[in-house]
């Protein structure tokens, strides 16, 4: 190897040594600078912990002290305090902030003067750990012009800036705890008993058993609830919030029409239960309209829309269809629709559909012809969706036994027949009442249910056979 190769060798690897070193230094530097921008970012971190292990939060505002622990079965309770309805979300919201608390930036080290910063009377919000670490947050004043607050922890002396966004999850003063609901659960599936009244007169009274039914005690005990809806209307109730709190211990319930309530609802789950009477509206409009809380000695102000249930009627969680018969079970129907009398042989399998066999009046009906077919369909939903508008349990004797406008039989296969009949009301020829094989059902069908629905759809088919 020549001299001249040896020295343009050395030159490289000097080259090489001197890149590697100036890479290194580089690295070592955004290392040196990522930690330092990593300290700083931890210096921000006020608390950083699991919100599970949070057991209590401890709560000091203007009106006093206040205590929550999580029982056994996981709900809070408050173990300290005047016995405000509390809302349990909004302790929920408390812990999910002050368990993941960072600051916008650190304001000073050495205060000189708590009151300056609102600091020497604060709101404190403490949460404790099930190992009893305590992790205590002192909320001052809001910065003049600005979205952010002093704050600091209890026993040390930095006061950091953070965002109105965290204080207004951490603000806790009595009226930001007290329980806004008119029945604050996790779950609807909790509650087991639903009760409204209107005017003094009851809407329905409803109980739930073990397996999910409900039945309604009165009025009309003997109809059929409709679960579901029962669910619904929960659903709405218990998100139901008022606007605002009125006055506490009312000294003369009259004054807002609680002494003659418009609306009572009283609903119940295996730990705890809610009475809710509503009074006099609010306002000219009928917009909102005053609640109040016995027990909690409370008055609220709720916009009447959003209390779901207090447009609602008996009939709005009955089950309405009179008859929803499985088609394997029917081998026929016979019809007397305001004079028109209908025949069908109904031959249905459900292990085979597609070999299905019907007549209409002795004709058989072309299931091949997919338009027929499906007018014959909608027919027979028609007959068989059958359905009450009404209840209407008082009826003398003399009405019910006037002779039917209509009749519906089906024919089943245990060799039974099941029978609907239609009598004329007598002041209201849309209404007609129903019996079902002989017993008055307490409710009333409209003409609508015969006229458009059975005889048009009949007329359909007919038609097209």
């Amino acid at each position: 190897m020549t001299k001249r190769y040896v020295r343009l060798l050395v030159a490289l690897i000097i080259v090489a040594v001197i890149a590697i070193g100036a890479y290194a230094g580089v690295t070592v530097y955004k290392n040196n600078e990522n930690k330092k921008l990593q300290e700083e970012a931890n210096k921000n971190v006020i608390f950083k912990f699991n919100v599970n292990d949070i057991h209590s939060l401890k709560i000091r505002n203007s009106a006093g002290d206040y205590v929550f622990e999580v029982s056994d079965n996981s709900e809070w309770v408050m173990t300290s305090g005047d016995g405000i309805a509390f809302k349990s979300s909004k302790l929920a919201s408390i812990c999910n902030t002050i368990s993941d608390l960072t600051a916008d930036s650190i304001l000073t080290e050495n205060p000189d003067d708590l009151s300056k910063y609102g600091l020497d009377n604060p709101m404190i919000i403490n949460a404790v750990t099930y190992n009893d670490d305590e992790n205590s947050l002192e909320i001052g004043k809001q910065v003049p012009g600005e979205s952010v607050y002093y704050v600091k922890v209890t026993g040390k002396d930095t006061i950091y800036l953070i965002s109105s966004d965290y204080v207004d999850n951490l603000w806790a003063e009595r009226e930001n705890l007290k329980d806004t609901y008119i029945f604050d659960v996790n779950n609807t599936n909790d509650i087991n008993y639903f009760r409204f009244e209107k005017d003094g007169k009851t809407v329905y009274d409803l109980s739930r058993d073990d397996d999910g039914n409900w039945t309604n005690k009165e009025p009309f005990p003997d109809g059929k609830v409709n679960s579901s809806q029962v669910v619904s209307i929960l659903s709405q109730v218990t998100r139901s919030s008022c606007v605002s709190f009125g006055e506490e211990n009312p000294d003369d319930l009259s004054k807002l029409g609680f002494d003659n309530p418009s609306f009572e609802l009283e609903l119940k789950t295996d730990s705890k239960d809610v009475n809710m009477i509503f009074g006099d509206y609010y306002d000219e409009d009928h917009r909102y309209i005053y609640g109040y809380n016995a027990e909690q000695k409370q008055v609220y102000i709720f916009e009447f829309e959003t209390v779901g249930c207090l447009e609602t009627i008996t009939e709005d969680v009955m089950q309405r269809e009179l008859r929803n018969e499985y088609f394997g079970n029917i081998t026929g129907f016979s019809l007397d629709i305001l004079g028109q009398k209908i025949e069908i042989d109904f031959k249905y399998d459900p292990k085979n559909p597609t070999v299905a066999d019907y007549k209409l009046n002795g004709e058989v009906v072309d299931t091949n012809d997919e338009t027929t077919l499906n007018a014959f369909n909608l027919f027979i939903f028609s007959i068989t969706g059958i359905a009450y508008d009404q209840i209407c349990e008082n009826v003398s004797a003399d009405e019910l036994n006037k002779e039917p406008s209509a009749s519906v039989i089906y024919h089943l296969t245990d060799g039974t027949d099941y029978k609907l009949e239609f009598i004329q009301k007598s002041d209201d020829d849309k209404y007609f009442y129903i019996k079902e094989n002989g017993k008055y059902l307490n409710v009333l069908a409209r003409r609508y249910i015969l006229e458009e629905g059975i005889l048009k759809s009949y007329n359909d088919v007919m038609e097209l056979m």
